[in-house]
């Protein structure tokens, strides 16, 4: 909650509120979304919500009745080696991301910007191909 200046309000003696949340988004079968850490969600100015699933490098629009709009998956994965120098693959977080902010088109950062897909695409994730890797470890 916030005051009229803007500012968070915080009663003495009270816990931070509020009392319960004012809207919250489970996925249709309930499997298919979690991110226990290092996710996060904000209120877009359209009065959707967008979404960070971090462990999973998933982001989405979804509306208040809870229809996702788009979806993007993080096709970049870094590298993590062992302390010996071997390469190691994290699963299931191989795509893993700390946080996202979305930015409108329209963002004033982006005026007079042309935007341009990146070229070379990154190659797309393939589980099958990955199974390989790991099986060579």
């Amino acid at each position: 909650p916030i005051n009229n200046a803007g500012a968070y309000v915080l009663e003495a003696g009270e816990a931070y509120g509020p009392q319960r949340p004012t809207w919250t988004y489970t996925a249709e079968d309930t499997l298919s979304f979690y991110g226990g850490f290092i996710s996060g969600a904000h209120r877009m100015e359209n009065g959707n919500t967008f979404i960070t699933e971090g462990p999973r490098g998933r982001f989405f629009e979804v509306t208040p009745e809870g229809q996702i709009l788009w979806e993007y998956l993080n096709p970049y994965r870094g590298s993590i080696t062992r302390a010996n120098g071997d390469l190691y693959f994290p699963r299931p977080m191989t795509y893993i991301c700390f946080r996202s902010t979305f930015i409108p088109e329209d963002h004033p950062a982006l005026r007079g910007k042309e935007l341009q897909p990146l070229q070379p695409q990154p190659k797309p994730f393939k589980f099958e191909e990955f199974e390989k890797m790991m099986a060579q470890q």
